[in-house]
């Protein structure tokens, strides 16, 4: 009977150690293949493709603008990058960490916020589109990526186009209430685009004349 005992205690050790060394294999596995940094390697050639030629068709599976400033790897092949980003607050800011490495790869980056707390040293105005007139240097040459509530991209949009940038070299991100994500339940249709589908970036000479009629 103690034989018996000790048989089994050994086994069941045995079992749960082969259970734990199955378990270290699949998990670093699963650490090798769904990283949240193993796609990044992809991100600098989908940066430059956004940056060059604005076709968003390569790595469509995550928003651009990380991306874009992944290319800032080959600063060289930019003339001038701006990032203009605004917040209600310093707290709300997004990228806040990474807003220094930014400058230090060549970007010019301008940070503003609504309301200012004593340590905040960067604007204070209401709105970022104040900043368009001093980024854009040449219209002609320039392409913008403007994400955020849709009443501001309509504005920043507007600047832009105001400023001489072409509306098909205005890339903008129209989030919706999506749900099923396979262009079928209509939640997040806006006009004869399904942004599951078609987008959710898409230039502003698109969506411009659906984002002027009423309730779409």
């Amino acid at each position: 009977m103690v034989a018996n005992d000790k048989q089994q205690r050994v086994f069941t050790g045995l079992l749960a150690g082969l259970l734990l060394a199955l378990m270290a294999v699949l998990a670093g596995g699963a650490a090798l293949r769904e990283s949240v940094t193993i796609d990044e390697v992809a991100h600098i050639g989908a940066g430059v493709s956004y940056l060059q030629k604005l076709d968003l068709r390569m790595n469509p599976e995550h928003p651009p603008l990380p991306k874009v400033l992944a290319a800032l790897a080959q600063r060289a092949r930019y003339n001038r990058v701006v990032l203009l980003v605004g917040a209600r607050s310093p707290d709300d800011l997004l990228f806040a960490r990474e807003l220094e490495t930014w400058r230090r790869r060549g970007a010019d980056v301008q940070a503003t916020v609504d309301r200012a707390n004593p340590t905040w040293k960067g604007h204070v105005v209401d709105l970022v589109t104040g900043f368009i007139g001093s980024a854009v240097h040449d219209p002609a040459q320039t392409a913008a990526f403007v994400c955020g509530p849709e009443i501001m991209i309509r504005l920043c949009a507007h600047a832009l186009v105001s400023r001489g940038v072409a509306a098909d070299n205005i890339l903008v991100s129209l989030e919706r209430n999506m749900r099923c994500g396979a262009a079928l339940c209509g939640h997040c249709q806006l006009g004869p685009l399904l942004l599951c589908r078609d987008g959710p970036v898409v230039s502003y000479a698109d969506a411009a004349p659906l984002a002027a009629k009423k309730e779409l």
